[in-house]
């Protein structure tokens, strides 16, 4: 599977586990959204450490094992649209409230 198959792929995977646990959870997680965002910003400080050494030091590369850098990739791209998603819908329901208290 190629670098984009897989970065969709991840994507699509993402987005769907997302709206599921959001679906069943609802806004009780909070905190776990920020322990997930911390982990996933870790993983990719990680990755980029890696390869760096991986140059360096002539290290085997991840990727020839595993597609990690695609898939960090997808998954990323799947929490930022998804905590987009959640913003402008907030921003909707405030503009709502502050419309109603004008009229």
């Amino acid at each position: 599977m190629s670098f984009f198959h897989t970065v969709v792929l991840f994507f699509a995977l993402a987005l769907a586990f997302g709206w599921m646990v959001d679906r069943q959870y609802g806004a009780r997680l909070d905190q776990a959204r920020h322990a997930l965002y911390t982990v996933m910003g870790l993983g990719l400080v990680l990755v980029i450490l890696w390869t760096l050494l991986q140059m360096i030091l002539a290290l085997p590369a991840v990727a020839s094992i595993f597609p990690l850098e695609a898939c960090f990739l997808g998954v990323i791209f799947a929490l930022g649209s998804k905590g987009g998603y959640r913003t402008l819908k907030e921003r909707s329901k405030l503009k709502k409230l502050g419309t109603k208290k004008q009229g």
